[in-house]
């Protein structure tokens, strides 16, 4: 898995204030992954793959 963590903490961060993706669970593909999010009311799972990893809101 090569993703620029970097870059995908500010679409997540971008994630949580669009309408699109308004539902606690749902997934989305990002540098030709797909990722399963789980939010949380402090962080985000993001299911890519077999790892999961959390990012704060």
């Amino acid at each position: 898995m090569q993703i620029d963590f970097n870059a995908l903490a500010n679409f997540v961060e971008v994630l949580d204030c669009n309408a699109e993706y308004e539902d606690d669970t749902f997934a989305f593909d990002f540098a030709g992954e797909r990722i399963y999010c789980e939010r949380k009311s402090r962080h985000f799972n993001l299911h890519i793959g077999s790892e999961v990893l959390q990012m704060p809101r």
